[in-house]
């Protein structure tokens, strides 16, 4: 029934408490039960009446120094006691065993002999040992009653600042209270002021309603007069195709078109005229074979072969496009006019390639020599770099090789034609910078063969 004691918390005194009453228990079980143990049993039960009070009353305090002086010396007297007790638990355990314990220990006589010699040897002791009791009861009572009455006092200040402490979140809440007022009527203000938005809103959203409804009645009756002049073009476009139709059924309005039958009239680069029906051609490249058999064994046929030709319009002066299929670019009866194209010629200024007589027409517009003895059509287009970078109308990817590697034999010059493009070159500070080479006109000097020429294309 030992325990270690420890008096460092409020459990070492209940625990002291526990051995008050096992203590109780002996001397109820001992022979004698004499008044004296009668007695001693009470003041048992009063030290742990005591104690359990103490208990109560510093579960409550408020920690203070004071109460630590109180807090020590109760200690100090539970120490007393707690080791008395033990001492007593001890010895009577060790001297009387189980023949104190409610069931005894199994022998009648030893049992009997170990209770007289209990109330003989131990009452002297147990006396003592009550008086100590008693005097630590009367000091824990005396110790318990001063906790009880600082702890009240202790209480009654600490309730003060409680309610102080109350006081001041109650008016800290209640000014909350009046900014969460504030601001619920800012709300309501707020609300009520989308509201008359809304309301506004509202209005105008009806007014659109009423305004898109209008709407949607007007493009019903367009849609309306859509469809009924739809169906009026409709008709217009059967009495048109009846119409057309008419004159290819029967040959009685075949004389209403005085472009009918007629052939495509072509004035070539020499000059000379050439009907081409155009019921036997039927596309570009059947127009350029009929062009190289009509140059053949004349001048031009190598640059005709190169493709180094344009066509152009009489009436316009537009080139003709070779884009547009070849039904749709020719009509009966027109006149094209063919031009042969020579490359890099500068320094012309406006005169005729053939008697040099200045002319004051633009560039880029085919001119006619003013010299009627010459008459020669001409076109002069500026174009800047050092290569041969002008793409002809007609140009092919068939084409391959140098112009000049056309021209075997004698020399070809736009003087031997009646029609001819001239492609002047420009060169510019700002080409001279991006190639590095002098472009300016010549004669300049090759640093490598010594070869004299007047431009630097000459030497590509």
């Amino acid at each position: 029934m030992a325990a270690a004691l420890t008096f460092g918390s409020i459990g070492d005194i209940i625990a002291v408490c526990q051995l008050a009453v096992q203590l109780g228990h002996a001397l109820s079980d001992a022979a004698g039960s004499a008044r004296q143990y009668q007695d001693l049993r009470t003041d048992l039960d009063t030290f742990v009446n005591i104690l359990m009070q103490v208990v109560a009353t510093y579960e409550q305090r408020e920690l203070s120094p004071w109460m630590a002086g109180l807090d020590t010396a109760t200690k100090a007297v539970v120490d007393e006691c707690a080791v008395l007790i033990q001492k007593s638990l001890d010895r009577l355990n060790a001297r009387y065993g189980e023949a104190l314990l409610p069931g005894g220990s199994g022998s009648i006589l030893k049992d009997a002999y170990k209770k007289v010699e209990f109330s003989v040897l131990e009452k002297e002791k147990l006396s003592l040992l009550q008086g100590k009791l008693q005097k630590n009861t009367e000091r824990l009572t005396l110790l318990a009653g001063l906790a009880a009455h600082k702890s009240a006092r202790v209480d009654n200040a600490t309730m003060l600042a409680r309610i102080e402490h109350v006081d001041e979140s109650l008016s800290k809440h209640r000014e909350n209270q009046e900014e969460l007022l504030e601001l619920h009527l800012q709300h309501t203000r707020l609300i009520k002021n989308q509201s008359c938005q809304l309301d506004i809103i509202d209005g105008r959203l009806k007014s659109q309603e009423m305004i898109s409804w209008t709407i949607v009645g007007s493009v019903r009756n367009t849609f309306s007069a859509i469809v009924t002049i739809q169906e009026t073009l409709r008709k217009v476009a059967d009495a048109v195709m009846h119409l057309q139709a008419l004159p290819s059924a029967s040959g009685m309005l075949r004389t209403l078109d005085p472009t009918f039958g007629k052939p495509v009239v072509l004035e070539d680069a020499l000059g000379n005229i050439l009907e081409v029906p155009l019921d036997w051609i039927h596309g570009w490249e059947m127009f350029h074979i009929l062009l190289q058999h009509r140059f053949e064994n004349l001048k031009g046929h190598e640059l005709v072969q190169a493709r180094q030709y344009a066509l152009e319009e009489n009436c316009t002066g537009r080139d003709m496009d070779v884009a547009q299929p070849w039904s749709l670019a020719f009509r009966p009866g027109m006149k094209i006019n063919m031009s042969m194209i020579f490359q890099d010629f500068s320094d012309l200024h406006g005169a005729c390639p053939r008697c040099k007589k200045l002319s004051e027409a633009p560039r880029d517009t085919t001119v006619q020599c003013l010299n009627r003895d010459c008459n020669m059509w001409f076109r002069v287009l500026r174009t800047e770099g050092v290569e041969h970078d002008y793409e002809p109308p007609f140009y092919s990817d068939q084409q391959t090789g140098d112009l000049n590697s056309v021209y075997p034999g004698e020399l070809i010059l736009p003087s031997d034609f009646q029609r001819v493009r001239l492609i002047e070159r420009v060169y510019t500070a700002a080409l001279e910078a991006t190639t590095g080479l002098d472009l300016s006109p010549g004669p300049h000097i090759c640093a490598e063969c010594g070869r004299s020429f007047e431009h630097v294309h000459e030497l590509m």
